[in-house]
């Protein structure tokens, strides 16, 4: 075999070992950090000032879900729901959550998701958006934990979520126009970019912590921060 071809496959070997090593430690740490749990004090709040929010998953993402209108904060001054196809209708919570806006806007089924969009969002390549779906309602299941917390918690929470929008000078979110899955949601124009190592869920875990309530020391999937409200 020629010098340069036995060279070439040497090389070869050797980018393939560093590469599988760095994806075994890569998987050793999200796993490790993922089980980790922050904020393990946390306790309910029991007052009569509480905010219920909801923590929901669609088996993927998470969402951070809270109450359209409170004393602490109403979102319909900072996201009209009539801008939904729905229009005015009787919305009771609205969902936040944060990712790549190329996944989001171009994979609204999994079916529809291409190699080029996944290697943008994971390597850092692109722009975000923030996805916001009004409820109707709300109901506690597998995929879906209620939680009930502090105003002070909420408000730290309320202004995680205003850090992932692009604002004007107004201080309004700039609405992607004709970007939606359904009737009840909208997608803004988000800061940041995703990437492998902050993802949506990232973002979502994040939210939690700012609150003070249970969370991972890292998350890459939305079975790790569920599982801390089992």
């Amino acid at each position: 075999m020629p010098e340069i071809v036995m060279r070439i496959w040497r090389i070869t070997q050797r980018a393939l070992a560093i590469f599988s090593l760095f994806t075994l430690l890569f998987f050793i740490i999200f796993f490790i950090l993922g089980w980790w749990k922050v904020n393990g004090d946390f306790a309910p709040c029991d007052s009569d000032d509480c905010v219920t929010i909801y923590i929901h998953s669609n088996d993927v993402h998470t969402d951070i879900v809270v109450p359209v209108n409170h004393s602490v904060k109403d979102w319909r001054e900072f996201i009209d729901p009539s801008l939904t196809k729905a229009g005015n209708a009787d919305f009771q919570w609205v969902a936040f959550g944060w990712g790549d806006k190329g996944f989001y806007l171009d994979t609204p089924e999994w079916s529809d998701l291409k190699v080029s969009t996944a290697l943008v969002a994971m390597f850092y390549l692109g722009t975000s958006a923030m996805h916001v779906t009004f409820h109707p309602t709300m109901e506690a299941g597998e995929l879906c934990k209620m939680v009930t917390i502090s105003p002070t918690a909420y408000q730290q929470l309320i202004d995680y979520i205003h850090l992932g929008f692009v604002t004007n000078g107004d201080n309004q979110p700039q609405l992607i126009p004709n970007a939606a899955y359904g009737s009840n949601d909208l997608f803004f124009e988000g800061q940041g970019a995703y990437s492998l190592v902050y993802t949506c869920n990232s973002w979502a875990n994040g939210c939690l912590k700012a609150g003070g309530l249970p969370a991972c020391a890292w998350a890459l999937l939305d079975k790790d921060i569920l599982a801390k409200y089992k």
